[in-house]
């Protein structure tokens, strides 16, 4: 598996060059992934194979209600779409692995924090 991973990273690069629609976020149901954490372990996979943070973030979100036909409602932030969004204390475009920092999430209009969560 070790020797063919950057052969994986490379197809995926090339399937993005080719102009392909990739997404992010959608290997559940799965015993073996963690939702949330893995998403995260996804965007930081994408982004190793040296495809812009921007473009990964697109996959997770623009993309994915584009592949489920809810573009016009969902995976941009426009005016008239619902409003679920994640707010992060540090920016994903400098660092990818900054989608971990979460302060908040917005979603359905409330706003929920992690620590009120874990409260």
């Amino acid at each position: 598996m070790e020797a063919a991973w950057p052969k994986m990273l490379e197809l995926v690069r090339l399937y993005h060059e080719h102009g392909l629609t990739l997404t992010a976020g959608s290997d559940l149901p799965n015993q073996f992934v963690v939702p949330g954490l893995s998403l995260h372990q996804e965007l930081e996979l994408l982004a190793q194979t040296g495809l812009p943070a921007l473009t990964v973030l697109r996959m997770a979100t623009r993309n994915g209600a584009e592949a489920l036909g809810a573009l016009d409602r969902i995976g941009t932030a426009e005016v008239g779409k619902l409003a679920d969004l994640v707010v992060l204390s540090a920016d994903p475009l400098a660092d990818i692995r900054n989608t971990r920092r979460i302060e908040a999430v917005v979603r359905h209009g409330r706003l929920f924090r992690p620590w009120d969560l874990m409260a």
